[in-house]
């Protein structure tokens, strides 16, 4: 952080308004990293204003991408995809394929959030073909990480775990923690739908280490709310509900409306199991609002059911 301030200061006093750009988009990144979301918004338009007075389509594509990454961790996916189509619209006259392929790949991650499985595959395979094309392993590996979650999504359990599996072998050859962290996570995911929950529990404290190594706390949240559902599934309701708040507070502070209701979700789940239906219906109603303010079809309709079986008002 502090050589980008260098930088940007080199550029303020040199009038460099190209540099200035540069080292501010980078700062953004860096506050995003931390999970600072309003100072890297901040960060990220200032350089959107300087990189459109100076007519540079690469760098507003860049900005525009990064916008659409804080809007998508917030759940406000109309927003995101509205930055990831301005992506696509400038890669398609820059011709860059590695750019165009990451544009593919997100609107992909927008169409797999609201449950459009056919439509995010159609996205992730087309950005997975331009990746291949270039030879871009680390965005290959997250083509392969999305197809992972699609099969995972439609059930098909030993599809989804060879998906992922060869995102971690390219994740491990790139030495990315991020990416085997996220690689991790998921297995261990899939390792809990079949039962297997000794593995699952040992996948995901892989992930945790590397989040908390990197200090990503989407991460991070995630990997509790996972040995979360871990504890429920053995009857350690206690611990399970130490876990899932972690989650919550972790999601709460990066403004991830989409892991809120995830977190709501478990909770109302362990309330039942408590046998606390009020309680359970709180947390539920709560799980609903967000998913709904997110557009997620799917879970919508799954706490739709959950509050009807238990009786909620």
């Amino acid at each position: 952080e502090d050589a980008y301030h260098n930088v940007l200061r080199l550029g303020e006093e040199g009038n460099d308004k190209k540099i200035i750009a540069a080292a501010t988009g980078n700062l953004g990144i860096i506050y995003e990293t931390r999970g600072e979301l309003d100072q890297a918004v901040e960060q990220y338009m200032k350089a959107l204003a300087l990189h459109e007075e100076l007519d540079s389509k690469e760098g507003m594509a860049a900005d525009f991408g990064n916008l659409g990454q804080i809007h998508q961790t917030r759940g406000e996916l109309e927003r995101a995809e509205e930055y990831y189509r301005k992506v696509l619209t400038l890669e398609d006259e820059l011709g860059r394929k590695w750019s165009k392929a990451t544009a593919y790949g997100n609107l992909g991650n927008i169409h797999l959030t609201r449950g459009n499985l056919d439509r995010a595959e159609e996205f992730h395979r087309k950005a997975l073909v331009l990746n291949e094309e270039i030879g871009n392993k680390e965005n290959m590996a997250r083509n392969y990480d999305n197809l992972g979650i699609i099969y995972k999504e439609r059930g098909n359990l030993d599809r989804a775990e060879e998906f992922h599996r060869k995102a971690l072998i390219l994740n491990k050859e790139l030495g990315r923690k991020q990416g085997m962290a996220h690689q991790y996570g998921n297995l261990g995911i899939i390792h809990r739908m079949r039962g297997e929950l000794d593995r699952a529990v040992e996948q995901y404290m892989k992930a945790l280490a590397l989040n908390e190594d990197l200090g990503r706390k989407e991460g991070m949240a995630a990997n509790y709310g996972n040995l979360g559902n871990i504890h429920l599934t053995r009857g350690e309701l206690d611990r399970a509900e130490e876990l899932y708040m972690k989650a919550l507070a972790l999601n709460e502070e990066l403004g991830r409306k989409e892991g809120m209701a995830i977190q709501y979700n478990n909770l109302g789940a362990l309330e039942k199991e408590r046998g606390n239906r009020d309680a359970a219906c709180g947390h539920w109603a709560k799980a609903l609002a967000l998913f709904m303010e997110v557009g997620m079809a799917d879970e919508i309709a799954k706490v739709q059911d959950l509050m009807k079986e238990s009786g909620c008002e």
